[in-house]
């Protein structure tokens, strides 16, 4: 009788990346028509880059949720009716923030062929951070808005 050997049980790290999915890319879709509110170039391009980035990292991560045999939940909101970017960005943060975290706490559970790109995408996350607080401080100082 050949035993096959015990199948790896990724169901904790396929949960943990489909939470990332679900935080972290559920409003930078909108970001492409928020940056065109930014008469500041280098803000605008600040914010696009964070989406294109993004997308980047969605496709890493869907990709992997798939080759450990689970299936991508996404979850995309819809434009926030009140325009506010203030709270936007500040959102933003916050899950750029825990983005990281939970990307660290994925390169524990992963497969070794998996943790080096995860361990990148993470340092990633701590850019992402420094440049929607860039985004924010200049939101703060202007109090823009963009209606839905």
């Amino acid at each position: 009788m050949n035993k096959q050997p015990a199948k790896t049980d990724y169901s904790p790290v396929i949960d943990l990346l489909n939470q990332v999915l679900t935080l972290e890319y559920s409003i930078i879709i909108h970001f492409p028509r928020i940056s065109g509110v930014f008469k500041d170039r280098d803000i605008r391009d600040k914010a696009l880059y964070l989406s294109s980035a993004s997308v980047k990292h969605a496709g890493v991560v869907s990709e992997a949720i798939e080759s450990l045999g689970g299936k991508a939940e996404w979850n995309f909101e819809p434009f926030p009716d009140d325009g506010n970017l203030v709270r936007m960005f500040e959102e933003q943060v916050d899950k750029e923030k825990l983005a990281h975290r939970l990307h660290m706490e994925c390169v524990k559970l992963l497969p070794e062929g998996l943790k080096p790109k995860f361990r990148q995408i993470a340092a990633e996350e701590e850019w992402h951070e420094k440049i929607a607080s860039e985004v924010l401080q200049y939101l703060r100082a202007r109090s823009e808005t963009i209606s839905g």
